[in-house]
């Protein structure tokens, strides 16, 4: 099966090894898009989808994760293959569940194993608009705490609840999970409040270094994880201190062991 493949690098050398490198090794990738800048590159993926984008970070116009922004508020989610001169930005290139990550000058043998990583994703169709978009949105968050160190995150919520206002502090939390229209926030000592609000509202109040997207309707708190139950068709259960359980999607686990420092 053909992959169409697409190159943002602002240097052409960089550009012509791995065209090269593709071309030798890999004949079942069509490169269908070159672009030498942030802006190019979205203007270009705009008109012509690609499955794998191999993606220089820096760039004029504009960095590599805001090309795969665009990318993903497009509805497209290809295999994303870092390429870059420095090694400074790979947890940020994992927090967007990047399947490598590779140095330049690039190696025949590493690009090889990235190879084989994009042909497995592809297998297993883990490729989902939803999920790339949800990640993008708390390395954007990620992205805004870091320039603006004195942005606070929430250290409580505001509950209303049969007339009256409850606070519930942020570390009492355990899970927060979508209910139609309404997000339930389960604490730790077993209470449950329904709350008249989307889960991204909540989600970009709360710390993403402590609060967790596990599924597309669920955040867990990673201080209250207890353990971790294998599921059906590769899925997994969260157990939280207080025993209430939480579905950990496959779709989520590469960026869930990422943002815990653990690997998957």
């Amino acid at each position: 099966m053909t992959i169409r493949a697409a190159l943002v690098d602002d240097e052409p050398t960089a550009r012509q090894r791995l065209r090269r490198l593709l071309a030798a090794r890999h004949p079942d990738v069509v490169v269908v898009v070159e672009a030498d800048s942030g802006v190019g590159a979205i203007a270009l993926l705009e008109q012509e989808p690609v499955d794998l984008l191999f993606l220089d970070i820096r760039l004029p116009g504009g960095d590599g994760f805001q090309v795969l922004e665009a990318v993903a508020r497009s509805g497209r989610s290809p295999a994303v293959v870092f390429v870059t001169a420095f090694d400074s930005y790979a947890v940020r290139a994992f927090e967007v569940n990047a399947v490598d990550y590779l140095l330049k000058p690039i190696e025949a043998d590493r690009l090889e194993d990235a190879m084989t990583r994009v042909r497995l994703t592809r297998s297993r169709s883990d490729a989902d608009p939803e999920f790339l978009l949800s990640l993008v949105d708390r390395l954007a968050r990620s992205r805004a705490a870091a320039e603006d160190p004195g942005r606070r995150h929430a250290d409580r919520l505001l509950i209303r609840k049969d007339g009256r206002q409850w606070f519930v502090p942020v570390e009492e939390i355990e899970s927060i999970e979508s209910a139609r229209n309404y997000v339930r926030v389960s604490t730790a000592r077993g209470e449950r409040h329904l709350v008249r609000s989307t889960l991204g509202q909540i989600e970009a109040a709360l710390d993403p270094g402590r609060f967790i997207r596990v599924h597309r309707t669920a955040i867990v708190n990673a201080a209250r994880i207890k353990h971790l139950e294998p599921w059906f068709s590769g899925d997994m259960i969260i157990v939280m201190e207080s025993g209430a359980k939480v579905k950990l999607s496959r779709v989520y686990r590469a960026a869930f062991y990422a943002a815990l420092g653990t690997p998957g």
